[in-house]
């Protein structure tokens, strides 16, 4: 419903940059870092080759074998948590000037999103909305996305004194 298809196929190669990841994780020093795929000495995975790779990226031994083009991906480690706060006051129950919907329903599927794209890369993604109350909800996996984003409607006005101190060691959208 909130990940759109025809958004998934869009951004179907897309990956947040490594160079993004990297300043964001060297902020947040002493987390427990994952695999990403990204650009270092360890080979992680082969993955199709699609228009636009870099050509010095193409394993041509395997090629020779298959007469498919394949790209190698070195992993590396990083890994971030993100926390989306999802403001859920009356004021976005409001359509927006592009989509026609209202902007609570535009920034879930912006969330859906972007959360798909960062657990695709092995990152944690959490969920968060905030009116008159702040409510955190459980971290955010690929099964329960749908319903966490469900669960955000609009009410009231938004009190700002009622979001607690989060950790330091997430990133907010």
């Amino acid at each position: 419903m909130y990940l759109e298809n025809e958004a998934l196929n869009y951004f179907r190669r897309y990956e947040f940059p490594h160079s993004f990841l990297k300043k964001v994780v060297s902020k947040h020093s002493g987390e427990i870092a994952s695999r990403k795929l990204g650009r270092n000495l360890e080979f992680e995975q082969y993955r199709e080759y699609y228009s636009g790779d870099n050509l010095k990226d193409i394993d041509w031994k395997v090629y020779a074998r298959s007469e498919k083009l394949f790209i190698k991906n070195y992993g590396s480690d990083v890994n971030i948590k993100v926390r989306f706060i999802l403001d859920c006051s009356k004021s976005m129950d409001y359509p927006t000037s592009i989509a026609r919907e209202p902007k609570l329903e535009t920034s879930k599927k912006l969330i859906a999103l972007f959360s798909h794209i960062l657990m695709r890369q092995k990152n944690t993604c959490f969920f968060s909305t905030i009116n008159q109350d702040y409510k955190d909800y459980q971290k955010m996996t690929e099964e329960n996305r749908e319903e966490l984003l469900k669960l955000a409607v609009p009410f009231s006005r938004i009190d700002l004194s009622r979001i607690p101190l989060l950790k330091n060691d997430e990133v907010k959208f």
